[in-house]
């Protein structure tokens, strides 16, 4: 009986902590995409993700080809709910990554890279 009773109770906590391992924050769309190309006069990038992030503790860096940095956009003055976006700067033409830190409203951390490539205005 205390065998069945020990599964048993495995079983639920399985099932309740794999059910917030899902929870974390995802992204779900970026603007620019992932390998994108985006023309020079691009003004805004835009984060969805699939859970509410903690604005205060999260933060976006833009790099260029050479890792230097171009801004940082900080979520308390850019994230709302599921949505961060922030303005950019007008980019010379090249290759850049936008870092991302956020924290997920379940209190784990969730990073990850979005590369893109500016091409010359026409």
């Amino acid at each position: 009986m205390r065998v069945r009773l020990l599964f048993a109770f495995c079983v639920a906590l399985t099932a309740t902590t794999a059910g917030q391992a899902l929870a974390h924050s995802k992204l779900k769309s970026s603007i620019p995409a992932n390998n994108s190309t985006v023309a020079g006069g691009f003004k805004e990038a835009r984060f969805d993700f699939l859970e509410p992030i903690e604005p205060a503790m999260s933060y976006f860096t833009l790099v260029d080809a050479n890792e230097g940095p171009v801004l940082r956009a900080e979520g308390a003055r850019s994230c709302e709910a599921k949505t961060c976006r922030f303005a950019v700067e007008p980019l010379k033409p090249g290759k850049y990554r936008i870092d991302y830190h956020i924290l997920s409203a379940d209190g784990h951390v969730v990073e990850g890279k979005i590369r893109f490539t500016v091409k010359a205005a026409q």
